[in-house]
């Protein structure tokens, strides 16, 4: 058992005794550290109300009170049964991007963005009729992601394996972010690029065939993107990631003729998120494993700007995280950080459940070469005193302390309830 003051633990100087809630934080949105002032900006959009919450907390876990009112910033949408939301990030002026799918009947969504101001006032010259959001018409709104149906009979599919990667990246004045499987441009003012695959949208495909979207991460000007197959009776052993230009083709100078394929033998594979090192030299592939069997687990891959594996990650190879037999480790979320001079660390949040259905709150510390750092919980797994529920969307501090988004159960706390918490480095 970790000691309550070792690193994984909760950070007792954040919030209250390391968990921050609210009565109007009731639901697991993205989560985002503002670089620049470290200030945490958390989501909430529920299903059972039209309408987006948006809270700024200092780095302290205080609610900021010059945020809109008193910490507090409400949007009400309409025309759609619910928007999930999916990304948060913030411009050169701190103005805020919330980026979600518009659902708008069954398997029906459509690219959605709300801008606020830095102050967190709903940015009302954003979009039509004095909305602060914006609704794209998909070239084609259906998502084409089936889930296939588990063989295995103890299965217990969570639904996370359908869920959409959750990024979003700001180049220039252009801001590009997923929706369900496609890319989308625009430009701050919300004007869709045309000049990105002469349409602004880029739907996800390999080799001219349609697949699953599953992270995006910058890459000098250009975009790195992963695509898993569609699926068929189960998903694939195998994933591909490919590089985009400014004019949303394949860069053919990445990789073998544009394509990296990444495969795990004998184990399905879903790309769940990106990302860049601090120096943008080596990308992370974040997957899930298994996916919807009892096994589902988790999955690392790295590699070069070029296109090529990284040797200096577990040789080369993809790395699947060691768990017990029957355990579910299901990803949630990954985070890079690094310190000048010291070397990257990468963090996980899991979805985890023993043989017995029981959740865990679980966060992951590697290093760079993919072996735990074993001066993070036990063996470079920590958990919560529990069973205390699930971990979600991360976010890392400049000094590496882990943020999270979770739904968790503590022994002092015996009620569910809804929390960013920050670890201990």
């Amino acid at each position: 058992m970790s000691h309550p003051t070792a690193p994984g633990q909760l950070d007792p100087s954040f919030a209250n005794q390391g968990r921050f809630s609210h009565e109007e934080y009731d639901h697991l949105g993205p989560i985002a550290v503002v670089s620049s002032s470290q200030q945490i900006l958390i989501t909430s959009a529920p299903r059972r109300e039209l309408e987006i919450t948006i809270l700024r907390l200092n780095p302290d876990g205080s609610l900021d009170q010059n945020f809109g009112a008193k910490g507090i910033s409400k949007v009400t949408y309409e025309g759609a049964l619910r928007v999930f939301l999916t990304a948060i990030t913030v411009d050169e002026s701190q103005r805020i991007f919330l980026l979600g799918d518009y659902n708008v009947g069954p398997d029906q969504y459509h690219p959605f963005v709300l801008r606020l101001h830095a102050d967190g006032r709903p940015d009302t010259g954003f979009g039509e009729h004095g909305r602060p959001y914006r609704v794209y018409n998909m070239i084609d709104g259906r998502s084409p992601r089936p889930t296939p149906a588990a063989t295995d009979i103890n299965s217990r599919k969570t639904g996370l394996a359908s869920n959409a990667p959750q990024q979003a990246h700001i180049e220039g004045d252009t801001l590009y972010f997923s929706s369900r499987d496609h890319i989308v441009a625009i430009n701050l003012n919300g004007e869709l690029q045309l000049r990105f695959n002469q349409t602004g949208y880029w739907k996800a495909r390999h080799s001219e065939q349609e697949g699953l979207l599953g992270g995006l991460a910058p890459s000098n000007g250009k975009l790195i993107a992963a695509v898993a197959p569609l699926p068929t009776d189960d998903y694939q052993d195998h994933t591909y990631v490919l590089r985009l230009d400014q004019d949303g083709n394949v860069d053919t100078g990445f990789a073998e003729n544009g394509y990296l394929r990444i495969t795990t033998k004998g184990h399905t594979l879903l790309p769940k998120q990106l990302k860049a090192s601090a120096s943008g030299a080596h990308f992370t592939l974040l997957c899930a494993t298994d996916i919807n069997f009892v096994n589902e687990g988790t999955a690392l891959a790295s590699f070069t700007s070029a296109g090529q594996l990284n040797n200096q990650f577990n040789d080369g190879l993809p790395l699947i995280l060691n768990k017990p037999e029957g355990h579910m480790a299901s990803p949630t979320g990954l985070g890079i950080w690094q310190l000048p001079e010291k070397e990257e660390k990468l963090y996980l949040s899991l979805d985890y459940l023993d043989e017995e259905d029981r959740a865990y709150f679980k966060t992951v510390r590697l290093n760079a070469n993919g072996t735990a750092d074993n001066t993070y919980g036990e063996d470079g797994w920590a958990t919560l005193p529990g069973p205390a529920g699930l971990a979600s969307e991360l976010a890392c501090q400049h000094d590496g302390k882990l943020l999270v988004a979770a739904n968790i159960r503590l022994p002092e706390d015996p009620k569910n309830g809804l929390y960013v918490v920050r670890l201990l480095a």
